[in-house]
């Protein structure tokens, strides 16, 4: 993620499940990148991932100090109110964003996927603790040798059905998102291309903004909308099949984030739901426009020139 725009991070509950975030009472706010100087946005926190294990609520989160690689954060909660502070689990020579945690059942074990896309690579890091305090390479899953791909794997995630491994990654090929999608009877693979991927190839909801969920026996997959800007917003599509032969999905809704409040009248590209405390936890963030225009024009140089 380039900062010429930083985002913030806002983590609701619901007593029922809904889309509608407004219906959420907020329980806590990372506004790091609100007040940002001259130079540019002092912290970007996104990416937020919500993970249950041993009767505690995990949140990691990218976590970006100007002019820095981002680092994956931890924090976490038993009641819904008091927060540990903010740990770094995760720190590479690669910029990391997107931390995806998820407990394998096969292993007893619990791993990340991080993006490493500046990598060329998806890898695995396993979960090194019961405090999920430090996460450990473990292996490279999956490498992109296609000349043509202008990013490499962008917000990849699993989804554990029956034993399988279903893997959805992003490429974005000729200025367009390809939503795709590997399968595998183990963690660590190997992964061989579904029948029916490439699932989408298109700047509108080709690119995942949140893990596949499992919600009250449905499965929703949040998708950017990339149309509308990077960040711009979220669209919910329901899962209707997913097999080794087969992956069908309908469109929901393709307004989830922008304009719904005032916290997200930028919009906004991240969307997670677990059930925690007898709650639904939903993990959102929201787009920050940097208002010093000297620093947007600096920042859109840094992109021309590709200096990360």
């Amino acid at each position: 993620m380039l900062p010429i725009d930083g985002f913030k991070v806002r983590i609701v509950e619901m007593d029922s499940f809904s889309f509608d975030i407004t219906r959420g009472r907020e329980i806590l706010r990372l506004d790091g990148c609100d007040h940002p100087s001259l130079l540019g946005f002092n912290l970007i926190e996104a990416d937020p991932f919500l993970f249950v294990y041993n009767e505690k609520l995990f949140l990691f989160y990218e976590s970006m100090k100007y002019g820095g690689r981002g680092v994956i954060n931890m924090i976490s909660t038993t009641n819904l109110k008091d927060w540990t502070k903010p740990i770094t689990v995760l720190k590479e020579k690669c910029h990391l964003s997107y931390p995806f945690v998820f407990f394998n059942e096969k292993t007893n074990e619990i791993f990340m996927i991080p993006e490493t896309c500046q990598l060329k690579e998806i890898r695995l890091y396993k979960g090194a603790n019961e405090d999920l305090t430090d996460f450990r390479y473990y292996k490279t899953i999956m490498r992109d040798n296609v000349v043509s791909t202008q990013i490499s794997f962008s917000d990849s995630s699993v989804f554990i059905k029956d034993g399988v491994y279903y893997l959805h990654t992003t490429r974005q090929i000729e200025n367009n998102n390809v939503l795709e999608l590997y399968v595998s009877s183990n963690i660590d693979g190997p992964y061989c291309r579904h029948p029916s991927s490439p699932i989408l190839k298109d700047l509108k909801f080709g690119r995942n903004g949140g893990a596949l969920m499992t919600i009250n026996d449905k499965i929703y997959r949040p998708a950017q909308n990339c149309a509308v800007g990077y960040g711009g917003d979220l669209g919910i599509f329901e899962v209707n099949e997913i097999s080794n032969s087969n992956y069908m999905e309908t469109i929901l809704s393709d307004n989830v984030l922008l304009g719904k409040s005032a916290y997200y009248k930028n919009g906004g590209h991240h969307f997670q739901c677990v059930k925690f405390a007898g709650k639904y936890i939903i993990s959102t963030d929201a787009k920050v426009q940097n208002k010093y225009v000297a620093n947007r024009i600096f920042d859109k140089i840094k992109i021309l020139l590709r200096i990360y």
